[in-house]
């Protein structure tokens, strides 16, 4: 039989000889063209039932049988009549030394020889599909190799035959529909651990190309970090024969990672030997993030609980065992046994002993009735301190209705019982506070009133002397006695509103001391000759103790006997006449300060009035008829100036008619050589030659009296109520001194001292501003617009005559210069 008829054979044609016989399927060319030696090699390989391939020619063109298709898996049909590089490398690899040296081999050899796994079989290389980069040996299951001779025993190809059971396994397409339908990956290896089969499912999910994972290709699939993991399981699953299962991360076709459950079981000859293994990957992905939820929701919980300082419990009511969490545990000092089912007395001697009583009442109310269980106690801290706690819980009944279990928690209040009791500290504070200022705004009222008395007192006299004076020809003694009244009550309430607006300094913090040394009892001589009037007018004894000149401090003078006047002014007109006043003035202990006490046998305080003695508005219980007069704010005014300096001031009294003392406390000068003495009073006229004086004040009377007042001291007054015809009258005759109203018809004061100051001749000339406003601010404006001094109205005949002989002094000074400079 020495030609090849494909279809005079015993066996019908299978699918790959169909193919074989069909034109150009192989680069070999048409069948019947081929040598006869290979006609004859491919006739038995064809018919052979076990899987068989041939390797023909220096191209090594590969021809395989139908049994070999499995093998191939979807390398199949394109690798038929291919070389063998090409069509399958994994046999390419493992037979590619003995196809080298092909002669050799066959020379060597001469009959067939079958390779083993892991054994080398002399001249020939032992085939190893899917042999891994790290070369480990036996991963190809054992086959039969031979060279193709001809006649003449000339080599021509290789031949190889593989056992059924290693090509067939996994081909059956029952056990092949079971495997894909499985949700799980499905694989198989032979004894040695040579994975040689996975279900659809394993390429689906790896997008793998089928063959490239067989061997030990599968783990380079698994996470970095589960690879060694993987590798040391299965190892030792081989060695032992025990199943393997383990948990990795299995790469997706995706690129993601995803968590499966490895599990393989051995599968066992009947003599016990292992034959193959079996094994799945489960994709429990999901259950894995769920579980990682799970703890991340428990830790949570657990943190959460434990910043909000919460424990849970249950309670076992019939066996008595109370089973606590960490929380709770540590809450109530227990030990780690008594938290894991210890009595309820363990938790019972951690309650304050008032709340023990109360709480084990609670929990037979709530086993006996069924209802919730609220309570609130304290428990013992480590340190000796109390925690406030909020329990809750509710009773579980058994199957039969009985009351079994108590479950619940308990929840640390103290901060709310300390927030609680705050806010009870604040509502009885801002009670205290709306009091306060329900008593201020009555004070407020009282003061309203007082000032509205005070003011209409002087305005009485002032308006009937203005009145009289309407009236006929009063002679000169009448006109002098009229006036004496007017300037008087003028006087007085000039002082109510710098009192007033002395409190509006000194409470915006607007007052500014000039501070000197100061010989304090020159200081209080000052004040005790400007109270004397009312002293004397009272019939009241003065009685003086002051020490040596050398108690001195450092302050405003000005201030300072404005304290001692209001201090000693205010025991004057609280005492009855014909009372006793004294003021006691000595060093400290240690010489660091200077107290001095105004004392009187007046009418007292009581404790309250004594308490607010120094506060605004306040004063003593007064008759409808008010003869002491006032308005509650030079003790206000004295506590201020005193701080200010520095010291402190205290009322005593030991009750209503027991007369009154007033502490006044200044920190000491120690260099008394600098203490500057009383300034020295100045009277008359300086005895200089009249002066021009140009008044201007759209208030025709306020310039009239002003006028006149000037003119009685000799000097010669010219009164303008426009202040451009002012303007006009400067620029003529240059007047010595310009006493000017801020609050001016077609432009203010401020507007005219500027134009005056323009004028020639009148730079340098004397400018007085008049005002009703005295704050700083206004101050700070008249001398930036060009005045020297600024008073605020009434304006005092005091202040006018200082100013009027300052400057007849400056200009009979200027005279005597020129004199001297030009001789006669």
């Amino acid at each position: 039989m020495t030609d090849f008829h494909p279809h005079t054979s015993f066996f019908p044609q299978g699918a790959v000889e169909r193919m074989l016989s069909s034109q150009g399927a192989s680069a070999l060319g048409a069948m019947q063209d081929w040598p006869v030696v290979l006609r004859h090699a491919v006739r038995f390989m064809l018919d052979a039932a076990a899987p068989a391939f041939l390797v023909w020619g220096p191209r090594h063109i590969l021809l395989y049988n139908d049994a070999c298709t499995s093998l191939l898996g979807s390398l199949h049909p394109a690798a038929l009549g291919r070389p063998l590089e090409q069509a399958w490398p994994q046999a390419w690899d493992a037979l590619r030394p003995a196809l080298a040296d092909l002669p050799q081999v066959a020379f060597q050899l001469g009959q067939p020889r079958v390779a083993t796994p892991g054994v080398a079989t002399p001249g020939v290389a032992t085939p190893g599909f899917g042999t891994p980069a790290d070369g480990r040996a036996g991963q190809a299951p054992p086959m039969s190799c031979a060279p193709l001779r001809d006649l003449d025993g000339s080599v021509h190809g290789l031949s190889c035959t593989l056992p059924e059971c290693a090509a067939t396994f996994g081909s059956d397409p029952r056990f092949r529909a079971i495997a894909d339908a499985m949700p799980q990956l499905v694989w198989s290896t032979l004894p040695d651990g040579f994975h040689d089969y996975y279900n659809r499912r394993w390429y689906d999910f790896t997008g793998m190309r089928p063959g490239s994972t067989d061997g030990d290709g599968w783990n380079g699939m698994f996470h970095a970090d589960d690879q060694e993991r993987a590798w040391a399981a299965w190892r030792h699953s081989l060695a032992s024969g025990a199943p393997y299962e383990i948990e990795y991360r299995l790469r997706h076709h995706s690129g993601q990672y995803r968590w499966m459950l490895g599990h393989a079981q051995p599968i066992r000859d009947a003599g016990g030997r292992i034959v193959r293994w079996m094994g799945t990957c489960t994709d429990i992905h999901q259950q894995k993030q769920n579980e990682a939820a799970l703890r991340d929701a428990r830790l949570r919980q657990k943190a959460a609980l434990v910043a909000a300082d919460i424990g849970t419990w249950t309670y076992d009511i019939r066996a008595d065992r109370v089973y606590a969490d960490r929380n709770l545990a540590a809450i109530f000092g227990v030990s780690t046994a008594d938290a894991d089912g210890g009595p309820l007395a363990a938790y019972l001697g951690a309650i304050h002993a008032d709340d023990l009583e109360p709480v084990q009442a609670a929990i037979r109310a709530s086993v006996a009735s069924g209802e919730a269980y609220e309570c609130r106690y304290r428990v013992r801290l480590a340190d000796g301190g109390w925690r406030h706690l909020l329990a809750r819980g509710k009773v579980s009944a058994d199957a039969d209705g009985q009351p079994a279990w108590l479950p619940g928690v308990v929840v640390d209040v103290s901060r709310q019982k300390q927030a609680e009791d705050a806010l009870r500290a604040s509502e009885a504070q801002f009670r205290a506070l709306a009091d306060t200022l329900r008593e201020a705004d009555q004070r407020k009222d009282e003061f309203l009133a007082m000032l509205a008395h005070e003011l209409r007192n002087p305005l009485a006299p002032i308006t009937a002397a203005a009145d009289f004076l309407t009236i006929g020809t009063p002679d000169e003694a009448r006109v002098r006695q009229v006036t004496a009244i007017i300037a008087r009550q003028a006087s007085h309430m000039s002082g109510l509103i710098d009192d007033l607006l002395d409190v509006s300094r000194v409470t915006r913090g607007h007052i500014t001391l000039h501070r000197a040394p100061v010989a304090l009892a020159g200081v209080v001589a000052e004040a005790v000759e400007q109270v004397r009037p009312l002293i004397a007018a009272k019939g009241h004894q003065l009685t003086l103790e002051l020490p040596p000149q050398d108690a001195a401090v450092l302050g405003d003078r000005k201030r300072l006997v404005q304290i001692f006047a209001n201090v000693l002014g205010n025991a004057a007109k609280y005492t009855p006449a014909g009372g006793r006043l004294a003021v006691e003035m000595r060093v400290d202990e240690g010489g660091d300060g200077i107290t001095v006490d105004v004392l009187d046998d007046g009418i007292g305080m009581a404790p309250e009035l004594v308490k607010r003695a120094f506060d605004l508005f306040s004063q003593g219980e007064r008759s409808i008829d008010r003869s002491q007069g006032g308005l509650g704010i030079g003790l206000a005014l004295v506590r201020s100036l005193v701080e200010l300096h520095g010291g402190r001031v205290e009322a005593h009294s030991a009750g209503p008619g027991q007369g009154s003392r007033f502490a006044i406390r200044l920190p000491r000068r120690r260099d008394p050589a600098e203490a500057a003495p009383p300034a020295d009073a100045q009277a008359g006229a300086a005895g200089a030659a009249a002066l021009e004086v140009m008044i201007v004040d759209d208030n025709v009377d306020a310039a009239q009296i002003l006028a006149m007042f000037v003119e009685a001291l000799g000097h010669r007054p010219t009164v303008w109520h426009s202040p451009a015809r002012a303007l006009e009258h400067a620029a003529r005759t240059r007047p010595d001194l310009c006493v000017l109203d801020i609050g001016l018809p077609e432009f203010d004061g401020h507007e005219l001292a500027a134009r005056l100051r323009r004028l020639p001749g009148m730079e340098h000339a004397p400018l007085v501003a008049v005002s009703g406003y005295g704050q700083a601010e206004d101050r700070r404006r008249a001398l930036a617009a060009g005045f020297d001094r600024h008073f605020v109205k009434p304006v005092k005949g005091e202040d006018i005559l200082e100013v009027l002989q300052k400057v007849a002094a400056e200009k009979a000074g200027s005279a005597r210069e020129r004199a001297i400079a030009d001789p006669p």
